[in-house]
């Protein structure tokens, strides 16, 4: 899991005895993570290092997840291919990411329609709105450039979709969580879901490696 912050992925797959290693460059993250494995009694492995220089040898890894990673390195592309570089042959990674195209609020900014200005323009109306220009270390991406990214590397993509979001087991009824039911449902079905995928506010890509070279 690359860009596991404090790890809550890592300590969800070591309660299913799943063998995972999390990712980051926060060391701080990686001390919060390493505090909720232990009071967890779970025993799992942190790295801090950096997405485009992982310290693993190629080829030994038979799954990548790389969740809300990518808006936040300064060259996606690199990241990609240093990821690559890990996956065994057939190997799967899984991206997300908010899309910059999303009708509603950009989830990076929570703000409406910045993904749509120039980079001029937007770091002008971020600071009006905000005092500081909270998107100056982001990569905003879409579903098109992120597909063109990953197959740039030689990956197949095997799935994009709007984001999947689980059921909340014994949630309160909230309006947000109303929402996201409406939002579940819409998902499933196939014209809404391609309109999502484009317009929604995050999405999700599986992509396959062909082979190792």
């Amino acid at each position: 899991d690359i860009g596991c912050a404090s790890a809550g992925l890592v300590v969800a797959a070591r309660r299913r005895g799943v063998n995972i290693i999390g990712v980051d460059i926060a060391l701080r993250w990686l001390v919060i993570g390493a505090k909720r494995l232990n009071e967890a009694g779970l025993a799992g492995n942190l790295v801090c290092a950096d997405a485009t220089a992982l310290p693993f040898r190629p080829q030994q890894f038979d799954t990548v997840i790389a969740a809300d990673l990518l808006e936040h390195v300064e060259d996606p592309a690199k990241a990609i291919s240093a990821i690559n570089a890990q996956l065994s042959t057939k190997g799967k990674i899984y991206f997300s990411a908010a899309n910059r195209f999303t009708l509603t609020r950009y989830p990076l900014a929570g703000m409406w329609g910045v993904g749509f200005l120039p980079e001029k323009l937007r770091r002008q109306y971020v600071f009006a709105r905000r005092g500081i220009d909270t998107l100056r270390n982001a990569t905003l991406l879409s579903p098109s450039k992120l597909s063109r990214l990953v197959e740039r590397e030689g990956l197949t993509i095997i799935s994009r979709a709007p984001l999947s979001i689980p059921p909340r087991t014994n949630s309160p009824a909230t309006m947000r969580s109303s929402m996201i039911n409406i939002y579940r449902t819409l998902r499933k079905i196939p014209g809404i879901r391609k309109l999502m995928l484009y317009l929604g506010p995050a999405f999700e890509i599986i992509a396959q490696q062909k082979s190792n070279t």
